[in-house]
């Protein structure tokens, strides 16, 4: 029976404006009247009234006794017997307020030459019969449930979502895939067994006096108020990936106490807490994909470890995320306090209503003339990542930033324009090839959406970033270049990698990769606001996470630009990526000195390399 409700439910949504315009069709349109005049008349008329009280009745119509007999008692009037009947049987339906609570009635009028009162009596019973097993059914467990109409954002059949509640019985809502989750999740399944490098591990060091009964209820509380994050992650019956909400998730939560470790071997057991967490997969199906882990290292100091996979969660996220968690901790869990926020899901109606056929084309435009990809590491589609990557950092000095800023500001170009200029000139050099692709993540956050900035989500996306070099075009002219190539793709930065790769013909455009971080709240910056909360301080806050590609360049501006290469150390040599450091730093040097000169004349090598190549290997002595 619940299935019944459930298909009226479908059947009465899928009419086109609630059947308003049926009357002009059938009617007065003439293409489209002869079409219905062909359907055999209704011989049931229904027409429900609504619900109404004696508050809702204007005083005139009292007057004149037009109101609900369940209201102010009986009223009888007689009806024409010439008036033309509706329908076999007209029934028109009421719910009225008594003070025994709502009531429903019903008036069954019905052509009297055509079938007999007690047929009509009969099927009266009949429903009535079928309305008290429908309200049975109602109070009975398992009823209810979605439909496909409640799940405007994905196309699911009716028993996809019942197999779906039954697996999940606390599903709220069920949404597609932002395109970066879905590399993601591809990613994850690649994974199992091996090392999956989107599991994101942040640890905030706490000082104080640290009540752990109030700080889950803080994680629970977040939990609870970001719906995104009690997604799992599950394949629907054609094959696409979907995520299903799931509401009433309790916090994965785990306490270590270390402080009875001897102290000079505590930082060993730290670290392997640290180690053995962020070795430890999500499976994508199992909600919720976060968990918090409380270190006490001893008394007075602990760690609190949350791990999440990046499905979830981009680096902007994470500090809005963890100023909600101190709030909350201050406010026992009591999330009343915060703002409302808007929910992940409004991201992705928003994706859903863009012309991706536009896109697809100024891409396919942008790319026009790429014919392979740019590589740096050795091509293997199959390649396995078996460890985490390790890193090699940077500091481009305070002088050198400040010119390099100072650069910026004049030719009207961003920081990050500067550092994927750089890069693509340090790519050209060693793939001797003046037209290079490499990866960049940029924040995928509309500006066009209300509230985006504090929005919760993944919102990151990996788009490639094309840089072609002439070698007789200046450093200024082409920043200048760069910049207006990239502003002219800013509305289209929602699409997928995958399309953007379809739609240039190419396939895998490259294998490195830019990240130039701009978060809302810094990590130290997060410990200063946090101050002390009943005796808890924040006294610090690591974050650590990782990408599949062989080599990703992360810039951080600040006083002083922090350049740091992470290579997957099945790839490249630590050596190796040094040396690149080393020859993107020559590169920007060069920028913030000389950016007048032509681009051809920048030299990367240092003098050694430089005598190698030229007096060493050139040597004609022989």
């Amino acid at each position: 029976i619940g299935r019944v409700v459930k298909a009226v439910k479908e059947q009465l949504l899928a009419i086109p404006d609630k059947g308003v315009g049926y009357g002009l069709l059938r009617y007065l349109n003439t293409e489209t009247s002869f079409q219905l005049a062909a359907f055999a008349a209704a011989q049931v008329s229904f027409n429900y009234l609504g619900r109404i009280s004696a508050a809702d009745i204007p005083a005139e119509l009292r007057q004149v006794g037009w109101v609900p007999v369940d209201v102010l008692g009986t009223i009888s009037a007689e009806v024409d017997a010439d008036m033309p009947a509706n329908g076999v049987i007209d029934i028109n339906a009421i719910v009225t307020d008594t003070a025994a609570g709502p009531s429903l009635g019903a008036t069954f009028a019905f052509a009297s030459r055509v079938i007999s009162e007690p047929e009509v009596h009969r099927l009266a019973d009949l429903w009535v019969a079928a309305l008290s097993a429908l309200g049975s059914h109602a109070e009975g467990p398992g009823a209810g449930g979605l439909t496909p109409s409640d799940l405007s954002l994905v196309s699911l059949g009716q028993v996809e979502i019942e197999r779906f509640e039954s697996r999940f019985p606390a599903l709220s809502d069920v949404w597609p895939l932002a395109p970066l989750q879905s590399g993601l999740l591809f990613h994850a399944m690649l994974a199992e067994g091996s090392v999956d490098v989107y599991a994101v591990q942040m640890v905030l060091d706490l000082g104080g006096s640290v009540d752990a009964v109030r700080l889950r209820a803080a994680a629970q509380a977040v939990v609870d108020r970001y719906p995104n994050l009690r997604s799992a992650f599950v394949t629907d019956d054609r094959g696409d990936s979907v995520q299903v909400v799931v509401d009433g998730l309790q916090v994965p939560w785990r306490e270590v106490d270390l402080s009875a470790v001897p102290e000079g071997q505590r930082a060993g057991a730290v670290a392997r807490v640290l180690d053995e967490d962020q070795a430890t997969p999500f499976e994508m199906a199992t909600p919720p994909l976060i968990r918090f882990t409380l270190v006490k290292v001893s008394e007075g100091a602990f760690k609190l470890v949350v791990a999440n996979h990046h499905i979830l969660l981009d680096g902007w996220s994470m500090p809005l995320l963890m100023k909600d968690l101190l709030v909350l901790y201050a406010t026992g869990g009591d999330a009343s306090v915060l703002p409302r926020v808007r929910s992940y899901r409004s991201y992705l109606v928003w994706l859903g209503e863009q012309d991706r056929q536009v896109s697809l084309e100024v891409w396919s435009r942008a790319l026009s003339g790429v014919d392979e990809p740019t590589l740096l590491a050795p091509a293997d589609p199959g390649r396995e990542i078996t460890s985490r990557s390790g890193e090699v950092a940077v500091s481009l000095g305070e002088q050198v930033t400040a010119r390099l800023s100072s650069l910026a500001a004049r030719v009207g170009v961003t920081v990050n324009t500067v550092m994927q200029a750089a890069w693509g000139v340090l790519l050209g050099r060693m793939t001797s090839r003046d037209d290079v692709v490499f990866g960049a993540t940029v924040s995928g956050r509309p500006p066009q959406l209300p509230g985006v900035e504090s929005m919760v989500g993944l919102f990151i996306n990996t788009l490639p970033v094309r840089v072609r070099l002439d070698p007789q075009e200046s450093v200024e002219s082409l920043l200048m270049r760069v910049q207006g190539e990239q502003a002219d793709l800013l509305d289209h930065h929602y699409l997928g990698l995958p399309d953007i790769q379809r739609a240039a013909g190419v396939g895998a455009l490259f294998d490195t990769l830019t990240v130039f971080e701009s978060y809302p709240v810094d990590q130290q910056g997060l410990a200063e606001q946090a101050g002390a909360i009943d005796g808890m301080s924040v006294d610090g806050v690591q974050a650590s996470d990782a990408t599949h590609y062989p080599l990703t360049l992360l810039i951080v501006a600040g006083a002083q630009v922090g350049l740091t290469l992470n290579y997957l150390q099945d790839v490249f040599d630590e050596s190796t990526v040094r040396s690149l450091a080393d020859r993107l730093a020559r590169i920007l040097d060069a920028f913030a000195s000389r950016p007048e000169i032509p681009v051809g004349e920048i030299e990367i090598l240092d003098a050694v390399e430089r005598d190698l190549v030229v007096s060493g290997w050139n040597d004609t002595g022989h």
